[in-house]
């Protein structure tokens, strides 16, 4: 049961807004909802929820020992190993709604930004997405044209998992501790201990 279970991730809203004010630094507003549930086919079996006063509590970071973050940042997968498990993990996108407006004092970056943020977010639908869910699929980048540095994200959307794939990639990431602690074990031997005097 728990194998043909999905992990069902919906994003109610990420805002981000950065925006540039006279005589003073660039002012950052950031804001979040998201519920994850298990669900076994249309069933529902639980549903948390995660936000900023949620995490503010739990203190993750303080909680953790300087040593402890620096050996949680050494098992992240590399660039390459990240494309693979994300392929590997199957995401599929059932609705996807994003809108940016964004705008840089030269209006040739403006205007170059729009077309690599288009082009990336349509290249991204294009592999996670399935054409029955193609209608449910919004995206809009927009320049503002004004002379300060603005940003403006508002982003949702419901991406599901299915379990088997979250095992494959947890098994991954064990393996790969598992080898780096091996290959630390061994370079840490000198290169004279198995020789003759």
């Amino acid at each position: 049961m728990f194998i043909l279970s999905n992990i069902k991730i919906t994003v109610n809203k990420i805002q981000l807004l950065i925006y540039e004010q006279e005589y003073a630094k660039s002012n950052i507003i950031f804001d979040y909802e998201i519920f994850m549930s298990l669900h076994f086919f249309n069933i529902e079996i639980f549903k948390i929820k995660i936000d900023k006063e949620k995490l503010k509590k739990l203190n993750i970071q303080q909680k953790l020992k300087p040593k402890q973050i620096e050996n949680l940042k050494s098992k992240i997968p590399n660039k390459n190993e990240t494309k693979d498990l994300i392929k590997k993990l199957k995401i599929k996108l059932q609705n996807f709604n994003l809108n940016i407006e964004i705008n840089t004092p030269d209006v040739m970056i403006t205007i170059g930004s729009v077309a690599v943020l288009s082009t990336i977010i349509s290249i991204i639908l294009s592999k996670t997405i399935s054409k029955r869910n193609y209608k449910n699929c919004k995206y809009k980048v927009t320049p503002l044209y004004t002379d300060k540095n603005i940003l403006k994200i508002d982003f949702n959307c419901i991406i599901k998992v299915k379990i088997v794939h979250i095992i494959f990639i947890i098994y991954f990431l064990l393996y790969k501790k598992r080898r780096d602690d091996k290959n630390e074990r061994t370079s840490n031997r000198r290169s004279y201990d198995y020789s003759y005097e």
